[in-house]
């Protein structure tokens, strides 16, 4: 073989990387547009809406509710970024740092005691808080079970102070929710007593779990693993469990979270479930999902709410204005991880 020949094939064996490169790249690049699609017919945003979503409005897209109790948002928005960047935030913490609404939070270790809750108070303001709940009633100013209103009737009281008796009291309530929910998942949650009949709040986060289209079609794998909890989540998955006291209807409410993140070529997606809400609503989950898309990515919240505030009576009225007031929290916290997100 002549050297001139061997150049030559050098060159065509150069030439045909170059190509196979090229296709390789834009077929990536493809994949990703039809994944951000996929995901936009899923979410119900038409085509014409594309340009809005593109200039960097957060489009509002409808969520099914099921049932007269539940009250479900989204939106969904362009954000010139990428979905590692969006769970780097996330594991910083920014979800708590945007909520204004947050008291105090903390992580929980796998083998939590009473002591990780010792930063949940009250403050002297909360006195009367605190004392309702020493006193509680089934009914619906607090989200208890049969069982834990006998335990504060039994428990015995020794702090002259009725703030840090109630904190006390709700550390150990806090601790037994969390070790029966990740010992059982879903049905470790107890219902709660409404003096005579019984609010479920394990039913409405197995229907939501159900009607997450989206991790159903992206990641299937994970839909059954959070679906079917306790169970061996899928690899690149991160898993967090959290306590929060936040203000709700100007009261401390203690909340208790298991959120998980996955990081995955198709994007990223996190799943946060209250399983324990102290009053005003049974439970929430919310699932934020962060897909390449053109030069970024496309950002999208929904969350999902059962309550009986928005059932009975003028249940449209209630459940129209329950959606306007969710949707706006939510568009301000959108906004705030894109501002952290773009610096």
């Amino acid at each position: 073989m002549s050297l001139r020949r061997s150049f030559r094939n050098l060159a065509y064996f150069f030439v045909l990387v170059i190509i196979l490169n090229f296709y390789s790249q834009n077929s990536a690049i493809a994949d990703e547009l039809t994944d951000a699609q996929n995901l936009l017919t899923l979410l119900g945003i038409a085509p014409e809406q594309v340009d809005q979503l593109e200039r960097g409005e957060a489009l509002s897209f409808d969520v099914t509710e099921k049932g007269d109790k539940e009250l479900a948002v989204g939106l969904a928005m362009y954000v010139r970024t990428t979905p590692a960047k969006i769970g780097s935030l996330v594991k910083a913490g920014h979800l708590e740092s945007i909520d204004a609404d947050i008291i105090a939070y903390g992580y929980l270790p796998e083998n939590a005691k009473v002591v990780d809750f010792n930063e949940l108070i009250f403050g002297k303001k909360q006195e009367k808080e605190a004392e309702s709940f020493l006193q509680a009633q089934p009914g619906s100013r607090f989200n208890l079970s049969s069982e834990e209103y006998q335990f504060l009737r039994d428990a015995e009281n020794n702090h002259n102070d009725q703030t840090e008796a109630a904190a006390h009291q709700y550390r150990n309530l806090l601790l037994k929710r969390l070790q029966s929910y990740k010992r059982e998942g879903l049905k470790g949650i107890a219902p709660y007593d409404r003096d005579g009949n019984k609010s479920d709040p394990a039913s409405a986060l197995r229907e939501f779990a159900i009607s997450n289209g989206v991790l159903a079609q992206f990641f299937p794998d994970l839909y059954n693993a959070w679906l079917n909890y306790p169970a061996d989540l899928p690899k690149d998955t991160e898993e967090k469990y959290l306590w929060f006291n936040l203000t709700v209807e100007d009261r401390p409410t203690p909340i208790l979270t298991h959120r998980i993140m996955r990081t995955a070529p198709e994007g990223l997606v996190i799943l946060a479930r209250q399983f324990y809400v102290g009053h005003s609503y049974d439970a929430s989950q919310l699932t934020i999902g962060c897909f390449p898309y053109r030069e970024g990515a496309i950002l999208f919240y929904a969350r999902r709410m059962s309550t009986d505030r928005v059932a009975g009576v003028a249940s449209g009225l209630k459940h129209s204005i329950g959606r306007v007031q969710m949707r706006s929290e939510m568009r301000k916290r959108m906004q705030l991880l894109k501002q952290d997100a773009l610096s």
